[in-house]
């Protein structure tokens, strides 16, 4: 699950990606058997749909300057970001949420993985009417010895 912000640290939408070839219906609408239903599943599927204590919750939906933005769910066969998904991501936020690009271009950061550097994510971003600004951080930012913060860097080891 992947989590993206605006800059105030507020979510703009939720990325689950599913290490599977090829997402299904049942891994989109997620499922709680514990929840109670309303009738017949399959007659009154839209009374079961769509929110926490329902039998098929779906995904959670971002409310960003008063539009929805649902989850994307989607996969690869390792379960990572690709640079297809990162497109995919960032054409959902462009059709979810208007970007008035005469006021600001879309900020994306992301960290040193060469995931989101191939063709599809950088032709995205470079195109003329999805132009966005990739900024790219400290590469394996995961690890905080990276930025001397490890015993290895404050002199414990000799």
């Amino acid at each position: 699950m992947l989590g993206f912000t605006n800059a105030l640290g507020e979510p703009v939408c939720c990325v689950f990606i599913i290490a599977v070839a090829e997402v299904r219906a049942k891994d989109i609408m997620g499922l709680q058997p514990w929840a109670p239903t309303v009738g017949d599943l399959s007659i009154n599927f839209e009374d079961n749909s769509n929110g926490p204590d329902k039998y098929y919750p779906y995904a959670p939906t971002c409310i960003v300057h008063g539009r929805s933005v649902p989850a994307v769910v989607t996969c690869s066969v390792s379960g990572s970001i690709t640079s297809t998904i990162l497109m995919q991501v960032m054409a959902h936020l462009d059709e979810k949420i208007f970007f008035d690009q005469t006021e600001a271009t879309p900020f994306l950061l992301l960290d040193g993985y060469g995931s989101g550097f191939d063709l599809p994510s950088l032709d995205y971003v470079n195109a003329a009417d999805t132009k966005w600004t990739i900024c790219i951080g400290v590469p394996y930012g995961m690890n905080l010895w990276q930025v001397g913060d490890s015993a290895q860097q404050n002199g414990a080891y000799k």
